[in-house]
């Protein structure tokens, strides 16, 4: 990954920051490698765990997709969607991927899972948008809490590559996307790195709904 600074007047130089101000430069190529080694098995757990229980309890977990599906329906769905990349919710949109996989969506999932993808967009500009407003508030400081010290270093230290990383690693989206608008970096070299979440939310929609053929053939 390059590590161009980010320009901004504000930003201090990152091979200057120390100890007491943000993390070291081995910390955060430490947190990217950690991130990226995680998004790897992450990935893998998941296919691994949905595959082996898609095979062995393919019905039942209909059953429970449709049962949510039902009470929550797609709209709601969706808005957990946003409300995850868009503000900080304990709540993994890819869990949302796992009950779609099982209803009707699948059948539209190549026409589906891009606009999901566009949405998960549209909210990191939203996220973008409240951090340029009110990200310096004494409410949104104590919200973020210990987040924010590595994910304002970590900008501070790639600019929008930061973003590139949490678009399509466990690095949390909406986080990176506040404090991207909390240290102003511009929309312009910002924007376009938050259209990654297209092909991230295509790609994990897939290793989702087809773990169970994979487990099926290899069982």
């Amino acid at each position: 990954m390059a590590t161009r600074e980010c320009a901004h007047p504000e930003a201090p130089d990152a091979a200057a920051r120390t100890d007491a101000d943000g993390p070291s430069e081995a910390e955060l190529q430490a947190y990217v490698r950690r991130n990226i080694r995680n998004a790897i098995l992450a990935l893998v757990a998941l296919v691994a765990v949905l595959g082996v229980s898609g095979a062995l309890w393919e019905a039942q977990l209909v059953v429970a997709a449709n049962f949510i599906y039902r009470h929550i329906g797609l709209p709601g769905l969706l808005l957990i969607i946003f409300l995850a990349d868009s503000i900080i919710m304990p709540f993994p949109p890819d869990v949302v991927l796992v009950i779609l996989a099982k209803t009707w969506v699948h059948e539209h999932w190549l026409v589906v899972m891009p606009l999901v993808g566009l949405l998960s967009v549209v909210a990191g500009n939203v996220a973008w948008l409240l951090g340029t407003k009110v990200g310096q508030t004494a409410r949104v400081t104590r919200w973020f809490g210990r987040f924010r010290r590595m994910h304002e270093a970590l900008v501070r230290r790639y600019g929008p590559w930061a973003v590139a990383l949490a678009a399509l690693t466990p690095v949390p989206f909406s986080v990176t996307s506040w404090t991207v608008g909390i240290l102003h970096l511009p929309w312009r070299d910002f924007g376009w790195v938050t259209l990654l979440r297209i092909p991230r939310y295509v790609g994990y929609y897939a290793a989702i709904a087809y773990a169970d053929d994979l487990a099926r053939l290899l069982m």
